[in-house]
């Protein structure tokens, strides 16, 4: 590696102390002319071989420390990116792909070679029908309820500026850090028959009876509770991709005169489709398999 300090002559005792504890060999120290500017006679000083670091760093008395890739470093780099990479490789092969592939090559191949009888027997089995209709209809309902919750929240906490956002944005994903079971049971305190809700209700006159929330359990009261375990994930992803957004294109179309709802639907919420989606697969795929 060849080092010039730019501006002025090296301050030679220095770079050589450095380069000395970084275990470097000094292979020559010498005034010549530099390949790109004519005339330029500031000293250079030639190290080579890589020490305990890749980069020298050599540190300049008075000026900023300069960083100088060893003739080694780049192949050490490649070896040790290599052999990550090569773990990687290996971490997923037997954790992952080899599972998979173990189970798919059980259901599709019998004693007999390829077969469809398992997956015959799922579809002709009403029981496997009904629950692989009960979960796609759950992960769907779950997911178009967590938008319903998340995207006026991404609009408002990205948008606006109000006193306690910063602490209405940390107790929004509290769901996220709650264990299942202890937000199952602070839901039904809640939302049951006699639960905080109804009972305020019923206080301020509102309602006559109570009402029952959850539905006894059913459907819909899962989806009520999926939706409001699950809607933190559908509003961090929305939240950043809103944030992403390129306001000169809103302002562009505010000034063709594009209304709010206009531009939210014709250039906002497109641009935001990719973060939308990715959200609401992991939704759907957590609500399914639940």
């Amino acid at each position: 590696s060849i080092v010039r300090q730019p501006g002025g002559a090296l301050p030679i005792n220095g770079l050589l102390t450095v380069a000395r504890r970084r275990g470097m060999s000094i292979q020559s120290l010498a005034q010549c002319n530099s390949g790109d500017t004519a005339g330029d006679t500031r000293p250079l000083l030639v190290i080579a071989g890589a020490g305990a670091s890749t980069v020298a760093e050599l540190t300049v008395i008075g000026r900023p420390s300069l960083q100088v890739p060893l003739p080694g470093s780049l192949d050490q780099n490649q070896a040790a990116n290599a052999a990550v990479l090569v773990s990687l490789w290996l971490f997923f092969i037997v954790f992952m792909l080899y599972p998979l592939g173990y189970v798919f090559s059980n259901a599709f191949f019998t004693a007999e070679g390829f077969s469809l009888v398992f997956i015959k027997l799922m579809f002709s089995s009403p029981n496997y029908t009904i629950i692989l209709a009960n979960s796609v209809n759950l992960g769907l309902a779950v997911t178009f309820f967590t938008t319903l919750i998340s995207l006026p929240l991404a609009l408002l906490l990205v948008r606006y500026n109000f006193p306690g956002k910063g602490l209405l944005n940390g107790l929004l994903l509290i769901p996220m850090v709650l264990p299942p079971f202890v937000g199952a049971i602070g839901m039904r305190q809640l939302l049951a028959r006699f639960g905080s809700i109804n009972l305020l209700l019923l206080e301020m006159g509102v309602i006559s009876q109570p009402i029952d929330w959850l539905g006894g359990g059913s459907f819909w009261g899962v989806v009520i509770l999926e939706a409001l375990h699950l809607y933190p994930i559908m509003y961090l992803n929305l939240a950043a991709a809103l944030a992403n957004v390129d306001p000169s294109l809103e302002e562009a179309a505010k000034n063709m005169g594009a209304n709010s709802f206009k531009l939210f639907s014709t250039v906002t919420f497109p641009l935001m489709l990719p973060g939308y989606f990715a959200g609401a697969i992991i939704v759907f795929i957590w609500a399914f398999t639940d």
